[in-house]
């Protein structure tokens, strides 16, 4: 229901829905709209995503700005924040309040790279020499209120270093992705899960003037980033036929298909809002106590296929706080084992079962052994594909 390949040549000003700006100082990124401004949360606060590479390169940057960040900032008569110094000379207030940066630090139109057609998006080239403090040139998609659930689609060329420059996108103020490799010499499509209703979605791309030791950049550090074919289908994964993503807030009990058991009465899996790769909710087991160490607690959910499916794939996304050998993790298919984890991860990680045609039972089981030192996990984005179907 929205497509946008920049082929018009409108982006940003003869595009409503778009909006570019340049925050002086990562550690105090701003999302700026119609008018309004609102700090997204440090990385000091984001769990999850590569929360610790974005809290050491904050930290840098902090030193490197003297911390000025907190301290050093001016407002507008309309309640603007912004940093203060030179960043105010590449800056205009439009009509509505949005602050505009000027071609030098913005993302801009551009036909020098293209996924299709001839134009795409591309972050600004910077003058290594020149800019002499950490600077965030970031653009956001403003969607549409009438939009219901679906996927954000969009493709990326860039080149970064992960510490003088980096490109990372969030979801209202939440990050929610970052590039997985410092370049890439072909185009790659990504996915935002999106809930009903209207969303801010953000690509920010980071440059600063020193690394994280505090050298000087290199002259070949300014990076680069590229957007282009960016569009919006509502519904569930490509091709899947069921898809829980747990947004309706109806785990376990109001889901036929889903049942839940423990070994402790009363504790059961559940939702939580702790964690979520999509949307705002997962669901995880419970805090787990053992009286008798000698005996694992153990707790289930269970999701019941439909007969119908035929064989396909069943999709999981999985996020591992464990903490061996506390606590331990697995998963079944009709009561046999498949694959289990006892380490934790940093990031979530997708996994994929195998299921042939007819009715099965796909378990996930938590077991701690011990009272001290527990740890958790959390599942979303459960979903089936049938073969015929295919996936991106």
């Amino acid at each position: 229901i929205y497509y946008d390949s920049f082929e018009m040549g409108t982006f940003p000003d003869g595009d409503p829905e778009w909006s570019i700006a340049t925050s002086g100082d990562d550690t105090v990124r701003m999302q700026v709209h119609r008018g309004t401004t609102r700090r997204l949360r440090d990385a000091e606060e984001v769990g999850g995503k590569h929360a610790e590479r974005k809290l050491i390169r904050n930290l840098m940057k902090k030193e490197a700005n003297g911390d000025k960040g907190k301290n050093d900032e001016d407002g507008d008569d309309d309640g603007t924040v912004h940093a203060n110094g030179d960043k105010d000379k590449h800056e205009d207030h439009d009509d509505d309040g949005t602050v505009r940066a000027n071609d030098t630090t913005s993302w801009s139109l551009t036909d020098e790279e293209a996924y299709t057609g001839q134009y795409s998006i591309k972050t600004p080239t910077i003058n290594r020499d020149e800019v002499l403090e950490p600077i965030s040139p970031y653009v956001i998609l403003t969607t549409a209120e009438y939009w219901g659930g679906g996927f954000l689609r969009f493709s990326a060329l860039w080149d970064v270093d992960f510490t003088t420059t980096d490109l990372a996108w969030f979801v209202d103020g939440e990050l929610y992705d970052i590039v997985p490799t410092p370049t890439t010499d072909t185009w790659q499509e990504f996915e935002i899960a999106l809930t009903p209703g209207e969303h801010f979605i953000m690509w920010e791309f980071t440059f600063s003037p020193v690394d994280d030791d505090g050298d000087a950049a290199a002259p070949s550090a300014a990076g680069v980033a590229f957007l282009d074919e960016i569009y919006f289908t509502e519904g569930s994964p490509p091709g899947a036929i069921y898809w829980d993503s747990f947004e309706n807030a109806t785990f376990p009990h109001d889901d036929g298909e889903w049942t839940v058991s423990s070994t402790n009465e009363g504790q059961q899996w559940k939702l939580t809002s702790e964690e979520s790769l999509t949307g705002s909710l997962s669901i995880t087991p419970p805090d787990l106590t053992n009286a008798d160490e000698d005996d694992a607690s153990i707790a289930n959910t269970t999701l019941a296929t439909n007969s119908e499916w035929g064989a396909g794939t069943l999709t999981f996304s999985l996020l591992s706080r464990l903490s061996h050998p506390a606590d331990a993790f697995l998963w079944y298919l009709d009561d046999e084992g498949v694959d289990f984890r006892t380490d934790a991860a940093q990031d979530w990680e997708t996994v994929d079962i195998e299921i042939g045609p007819g009715a099965h039972t796909v378990t996930w089981s938590y077991a701690h052994v011990q009272d001290d030192n527990q740890g958790t996990v959390f599942i979303d984005d459960v979903f089936f594909t049938p073969d015929d179907q295919g996936r991106l």
